[in-house]
């Protein structure tokens, strides 16, 4: 009788030993406001257009976030051997469109200028800014996993 009482001690220890030994489990609740942070996500819309070929290509990118009325984002002209313009821009959309504010960086200087985006079924185009700039442009929806590289905006 005690061998028996013996082994079972044995088993149940190591039981317990082999428990105590493995990974513990995380269960993950979802956060109390888990539906109000999905209803705050903001979508995002991705546009391209690329000229050219192998390494000179020409890209124009432009990364949209909208909220309700306000909307804000990036907006790239990224040239295979020129220089480039970085920027952001926001905003709040009315009847006449998407007016915004744009903000770059471009042959080291900053500026700024006043845009107006239009979105036109699976397209945006974008206008406004002294003409040398060149801020008009018409670009094509793209899957956001698709844009080009983009330079850190540092500014």
């Amino acid at each position: 009788m005690i061998h028996k009482t013996f082994r079972l001690l044995i088993i149940i220890l190591l039981c317990m030993q082999i428990n105590a030994c493995a990974p513990e489990q995380e269960t993950k609740n979802p956060p109390e406001n888990a539906s109000q942070e999905s209803a705050v996500s903001t979508p995002k819309t991705c546009y391209q257009k690329l000229t050219g070929s192998g390494e000179n290509t020409d890209a124009e990118v432009l990364i949209l976030n909208q909220e309700g009325k306000a909307f804000s984002g990036e907006y790239h002209w990224l040239p295979a051997f020129k220089d480039q313009r970085l920027g952001k821009f926001s905003g709040e959309s009315s009847g006449q469109g998407m007016r915004a504010t744009y903000t770059y960086l471009q042959e080291g200087s900053k500026g700024s200028e006043s845009i107006q985006l239009d979105k036109q079924n699976d397209r945006i185009s974008i206008s406004g800014g002294a003409p040398e700039l060149g801020l008009v442009a018409s670009l094509p929806a793209v899957n956001c996993a698709q844009l080009v590289s983009i330079p850190p905006l540092n500014f």
